[in-house]
């Protein structure tokens, strides 16, 4: 039995074809929002959910609970992580396919002998992410604007590189959850819920 992981920014499910570039050059987080909603795929049978959650402040989180873990801070997030070292996936091999913020999406092959912890898919996650920034500042022939030169919108440019990054730098990104479903061919599938 196989498990593909799919992301996305929001927590509905849609189809990983590319975004249209007219939404993503001039259009705005609603339309875009509004394309991945009018795009749903079903993905199969929920039947579970894991929680990528971290210890934090008791003043800005209810109970110091931080309801995300950080994908660009991997290492000092894994020493907050709450029940890292649970196994949350007992599949070896997992298909990732990532595709928020790209308007190609991609998809990856990871694999862990026994199965996945909390904290090592965590790890995985966040050294896919990593290899698809750099993929991406290695294929653009657009470069990206330095944060302090960007001036009426802080989110990142559109690029024009293999995944065709858009809205965010990884910086951005936090993994709060991911939705777990059976296919109907007993296929485990992941959606990601990204937020930025």
């Amino acid at each position: 039995m196989g498990i593909i992981l799919l992301s996305n920014c929001q927590s509905t499910q849609h189809d990983l074809s590319v975004i249209p570039e007219n939404l993503i050059d001039k259009g705005t987080i609603p339309d875009i929002e509004n394309y991945y909603a009018e795009n749903r795929v079903n993905y199969g049978t929920p039947i579970g959910e894991i929680q990528f959650t971290t210890n934090g402040d008791t003043i800005d989180f209810k109970n110091g609970v931080v309801p995300w873990a950080d994908i660009a801070t991997p290492d000092s997030t894994l020493k907050l992580l709450i029940n890292p070292n649970e196994v949350v996936l007992s599949s070896s091999t997992v298909s990732v396919v990532i595709d928020y913020p790209l308007t190609t999406p991609s998809t990856y092959i990871i694999s862990s002998k026994d199965g996945f912890t909390r904290a090592e898919l965590l790890k995985s996650i966040s050294t896919l992410y990593f290899k698809i920034y750099d993929e991406e500042a290695a294929s653009t022939t657009i470069p990206v604007t330095p944060l302090k030169k960007r001036t009426t919108l802080l989110n990142r440019n559109h690029t024009n590189g293999k995944h065709g990054i858009w809205g965010h730098d990884i910086e951005d990104l936090s993994l709060t959850d991911a939705a777990v479903y059976r296919t109907d061919k007993d296929s485990i599938i992941l959606t990601l819920n990204i937020d930025s």
